[in-house]
């Protein structure tokens, strides 16, 4: 079963490891999966550990080391922990230096607080870390795997440096990495220029990516031709079975139709290439532009948000303020419909004023009869009381006096 087992391939697999969460949980699956040869893969680890220069990767290995045992037993793997654990504090010896130590730290409460390993080997392995015990693990001797590892002294040159944080892997504590923040610090590098972003037109977008998918379903359409053609041009068998010219002119036409099939589809994948290079740039683009757009829209939104709560404040106040004011009186009662109008009115009539002779000419008082008395008035001719009738002459110019004549 051990001869199975590729150790190049897994010695590279842990060289190659990147402080990701995708790296080292593809990584830890495989190991779990060939848990079958779970000593020769810790053995492994413990030997990269060794022979890995640079800090950062060490710290990886501990968090791949994290993953596989805490995901042992829920994959029914449960050999790892012991595998490891055999490994753990010759390990914890090459992890001292302060840069770091917190981070391997917590990686060691975590196994306390869950259970992982007993408070006894964590108070080991937290104690080697602290430079407090030198005693490492003896079970190399026992196995007879690294006699000569076991015998090469700590290089304090290899002490790890900082790096990323183990709340990238552990899902329950997530925090920023510091691949992340560099990741994030080559998108603000990458980011367009507003000059860019404003040429931007997502209807271009769209008919970009209707060319992509067409070019793509011809592509799909000429390997399909090609699969099914019959000339196999890479089987010598079948050309040992030509036989005559006329077999050879049929088969060289079918290789010169295969050719020319085969030269369409190279220039239709060159062709793709080239658009999907460009179609990612636009749409590295619209992420920014749309980003931007929900910027802004976010912006409007709150400060109408605001602009509603003070309204809302606003009233809440007047509705307060309405309640202090007293009472408010009557309103002054509207004039009757027949009520005279204020403006242009005729002076009020005197009953007492003496009437006044309009016939300076003669002495006698001018007499009229019943018939000459228009109808309206005689009702007050019989009466014997004076009439008088106001004449209100407009004129075309002010100033004009007022008659009066007595009837």
């Amino acid at each position: 079963m051990a001869s199975s087992l590729n150790e190049e391939s897994v010695e590279k697999k842990l060289m190659t490891v990147t402080n990701t969460q995708d790296s080292i949980q593809s990584l830890s699956l495989w190991i779990i999966h060939h848990k079958s040869h779970h000593e020769r893969i810790v053995e492994l680890w413990s030997k990269v550990l060794r022979k890995s220069a640079k800090p950062s990767h060490r710290l990886t290995l501990f968090y791949l080391c994290n993953d596989v045992v805490q995901n042992s037993k829920r994959k029914k793997a449960p050999v790892f922990i012991e595998t490891f654990k055999q490994h753990l504090k010759q390990a914890t010896a090459l992890v001292r230096d302060i840069s770091i130590k917190a981070k391997v730290e917590r990686i060691f409460n975590i196994w306390e607080e869950r259970q992982v390993y007993d408070k006894e080997f964590i108070k080991e392995i937290k104690a080697i870390l602290d430079g407090k015990r030198s005693d490492i693990s003896d079970h190399h001797n026992k196995t007879g795997h690294h006699n000569k590892a076991q015998k090469k002294p700590i290089d304090p040159a290899f002490s790890p440096a900082s790096v990323d944080d183990m709340e990238a892997i552990q899902p329950a504590d997530p925090t920023l990495t510091d691949l992340q923040a560099e990741k994030s610090k080559e998108k603000e590098k990458n980011t367009p220029s507003p000059e860019v972003l404003a040429e931007f037109k997502p209807q271009e977008m769209v008919e970009k990516i209707r060319v992509y998918k067409r070019l793509e379903s011809d592509i799909e359409v000429k390997i399909r031709q090609l699969s099914h053609l019959k000339l196999d041009a890479s089987s010598i068998e079948a050309i040992k079975q030509l036989k005559d010219r006329a077999h050879g002119n049929e088969f060289s036409t079918q290789f010169e139709e295969s050719c020319l099939r085969l030269e369409e589809l190279v220039k239709g994948v060159e062709k793709k290439q080239q658009d999907q290079a460009n179609l990612l740039e636009i749409l590295l683009i619209s992420e920014y532009f749309y980003d931007e757009q929900n910027r802004e829209a976010r912006i409007v939104a709150n400060a109408y948000k605001n602009f509603g709560a003070r309204i809302n404040s606003m009233k809440r106040r007047l509705d307060e303020l309405k309640k202090t004011l007293p009472c408010a009186q009557s309103p002054i009662p509207s004039p009757s419909l027949d009520a005279p109008s204020p403006g242009n009115t005729p002076p009020y009539l005197d009953t007492n004023t003496h009437p006044v002779d309009m016939d300076l000419d003669t002495g006698e008082e001018p007499r009229l009869e019943d018939d000459d008395i228009p109808s309206p008035l005689r009702r007050h001719h019989h009466q014997s009381a004076p009439l008088m009738i106001w004449v209100w002459e407009f004129g075309q110019s002010i100033g004009q006096h007022n008659t009066y004549v007595e009837v």
